[in-house]
């Protein structure tokens, strides 16, 4: 028999306390915090006769069992897994990918689903043919069985110094069987390769690379938003929907910020302050989105009518990725907001951390002043074909970027504004910067940052 216990933490920040929001977003507030805590074994209770076997009650936000399996992937077993399938009504089976919990209905529960269960991203489907987010990553191969190449080596688990290497193993490959790819991913034990053009022959692609499995994607599958359309302002705007727009005397990771107004109709663009950084000589700057401020110039907060902070000084090419020179009056902290909602605390951001480290599956976090705080799951190492400034239109650069997956429905949250968005880990290390999320087709609920080391190879470090 599985027993239960509902929490909610009773720990608190004090009044006032300069790491709580003065508004927390919408889709950070609901459902409510409570927190499941299971045992295989039963608890003790003061009327034993009155426990009976117990489903998880609706707007549970986080499932918290005696297992965690974004830290022990082989928590994935009896007596753990039976407590997993007696957790829903209607529930079929439970599998598990080492990324994410798959949970097959017949009758799918009522939302809201609950955002992490045993430390994992849950996903509940009722078609027994949905294997969960990392699906769609695996749907085609290459129709040329044979086709192996660089057979003498073995990229299955490769050790983090050796992941660049064999992406661009992959992107040279291509490039000398002459087949435009636009993105490279790898996956651990697999890889896969996005195809500019929905013509490409599959007889002609590889069907292993390194003892690793190939799958394919075309580029218009991924549908991509491209980078000169992005807007700042919110997709929509539902009523009731609150965005945290205060005024903040100390800045930090997370708030609100505006392109001042941009024509006479008074629209300006808002969008999220990232970190504070610092190059060589110590000179310290705030990242934003570009996108959010197409004439460069003024950064205002967090509205045109609120005060200037700061000028743009620097964007970096293709990764929507600009630096503010903050005023001499301004105070920047490089603590995140902490979450009411989750039990939170505040983290203070540290120093970036290199593309290849973040393990798969890992936990991430993001917090804005759109959709506050929430949390994702680390998915693909990949490199991106960028167009380069050269004439030559074959000579193209890539940059790095990693895959993560938001959750089921995260789109129905998501706003134009969080881009620019710092992403970091459980130690406060800065991963990159949210670039975009998908929000059609089968990559839905996917999002993509731009590496750190985009900044960092430029002689950038987070400040202390």
């Amino acid at each position: 028999m599985t027993e239960i216990l509902i929490l909610t933490p009773s720990k608190a920040s004090p009044l006032g306390s300069p790491f709580k929001r003065k508004l927390t977003p919408s889709p950070e507030s609901f459902p409510s915090n409570k927190r499941v805590i299971l045992s295989p074994e039963p608890l003790s209770h003061a009327h034993p006769a009155t426990v009976n076997s117990v489903v998880v009650p609706p707007l549970c936000r986080h499932i918290v069992m005696p297992f965690d399996l974004s830290k022990d992937k082989k928590g994935f077993s009896n007596p753990n897994l039976n407590i997993l399938l007696n957790l829903f009504p209607h529930l079929i089976s439970v599998s598990f990918d080492g990324y994410s919990l798959v949970f097959l209905f017949s009758t799918l529960p009522p939302k809201p689903w609950p955002k992490t269960i045993a430390g994992a991203l849950p996903y509940f489907t009722t078609d027994s043919n949905n294997n969960g987010p990392l699906s769609p990553f695996l749907n085609r191969q290459s129709k040329q069985p044979k086709l192996h190449l660089y057979s003498e080596r073995d990229a299955n688990d490769l050790l983090p110094q050796e992941i660049d290497e064999f992406l661009e193993l992959v992107s040279s490959a291509f490039g000398k069987l002459d087949i435009a790819v636009t993105e490279i991913q790898y996956w651990e034990h697999f890889f896969v390769v996005v195809l500019e053009d929905r013509n490409t022959d599959l007889k002609n692609v590889p069907c292993q690379f390194a003892k690793c499995l190939c799958f394919y994607l075309f580029e218009w599958e991924i549908h991509r938003p491209d980078i000169n359309s992005y807007s700042a302002r919110r997709m929509k705007e539902p009523r009731d929907t609150v965005k945290d727009d205060s005024t903040y005397e100390i800045l930090r990771p997370g708030i609100m910020v505006s392109s001042g107004w941009l024509n006479e109709s008074g629209a300006e663009l808002l969008t999220s302050s990232g970190t504070l950084i610092r190059d060589c000589t110590g000179e310290v700057y705030m990242t934003i989105a570009s996108h959010g401020f197409p004439n460069g110039g003024k950064v205002f907060h967090p509205s045109a009518n609120g005060r200037q902070i700061g000028k743009i000084i620097k964007k970096f090419d293709h990764t929507d990725v600009a630096l503010v020179q903050l005023d001499d009056t301004e105070t920047f902290t490089n603590e995140t907001f902490e979450s009411p909602v989750d039990d939170v605390p505040a983290t203070k951001l540290q120093d970036f951390l290199p593309f290849t480290e973040p393990f798969m599956a890992q936990l991430v976090y993001m917090n804005n002043p759109f959709t506050g705080y929430s949390r994702g799951m680390v998915g693909a190492y990949s490199i991106t074909r960028i167009p380069s400034d050269a004439q030559n239109a074959t000579d193209m650069r890539w940059i790095k970027t990693r895959w993560f997956y938001l959750g089921q429905d995260f789109v129905k949250e998501l706003v134009d504004g969080l881009y620019g968005s710092v992403i970091w880990d459980a130690d406060g290390k800065v991963l990159g910067f949210f670039n975009f999320a998908i929000t059609q087709g089968a990559l839905m609920n996917w999002g993509c940052f731009v590496a750190s080391d985009e900044v960092a190879e430029q002689g950038y470090c987070i400040s202390p």
